[in-house]
């Protein structure tokens, strides 16, 4: 069992349901993260870390934009 303290932090089981549905289940684990970004895989992204930020890869040759990598917090 999982303590109530502990934020979760990576969504490995919304990897290849649509980008939309991810962010939901996304902002109900995690509500505190106020920056949640879908972006296409074909995206370039700067780097840098931001604990309230959850980027969410969509693959946008796939007709569904289903999720393609585990969104992680950072």
């Amino acid at each position: 069992m999982r303590s109530s303290s502990v934020k979760k932090t990576s969504w490995p089981e919304v990897v290849g349901i649509m980008a939309p549905a991810a962010a939901d289940k996304i902002n109900a684990d995690r509500p505190d993260v106020t920056e949640l970004f879908p972006v296409s895989v074909a995206s370039t992204m700067p780097p840098g870390y931001d604990a309230k930020r959850v980027r969410v890869y969509f693959d946008v040759y796939e007709s569904h934009g289903l999720v393609a990598y585990t969104p992680v917090v950072g």
